[in-house]
């Protein structure tokens, strides 16, 4: 138990070290940009991609490297079993070794397309969200709200 509690421990302070130099990086690199870079990118999507980055080091990676060292550690130790009792069941698992491994190769790709679309189709509805939320008191003041609105909607 205890070890669990240490391994789970140093996993999260790895994982935060992780995430704190990312943000430094992804900061320093967006503070340092050309103005190019931001008549490209609107600032709501570099805040959604900065959030959503973050955010999944800080929770997703974190559970998911805790249970795959729990997993990856317990399949070789019952690997390492029945290959000492059966030597020849050491065939079957290289034939599914190299099957799983050609399914990663298919699958990574699928899974980059996936990301590249979620983030082109989020950022204009994060965009527009955004700035209308920062902009609601112009918009009172002049009283614009009805016409953003219905370019909100469109």
């Amino acid at each position: 138990m205890l070890v669990t509690f240490f391994r789970a421990v140093i996993v999260v302070m790895i994982i935060l070290k992780a995430s704190r130099g990312m943000h430094n990086e992804m900061l320093s690199k967006v503070a340092t940009a050309k103005i190019v870079f931001f008549d490209s990118n609107p600032i709501g999507r570099i805040l959604a991609r900065f959030s959503k980055d973050v955010a999944v080091l800080d929770t997703v990676i974190t559970m998911m490297t805790i249970f795959l060292t729990f997993g990856v550690f317990r399949t070789l130790s019952v690997l390492i079993t029945i290959v000492f009792i059966h030597p020849y069941v050491l065939i079957v698992i290289a034939f599914a070794g190299l099957s799983m491994y050609a399914v990663y190769k298919y699958v990574i790709g699928v899974l980059n397309d996936v990301q590249r679309l979620d983030s082109m189709y989020r950022g204009p509805l994060s965009t527009s969200f955004t700035n209308s939320v920062s902009g609601v008191v112009t918009f009172r003041a002049y009283e614009r709200l009805p016409f953003f609105r219905q370019i909100f909607i469109d």
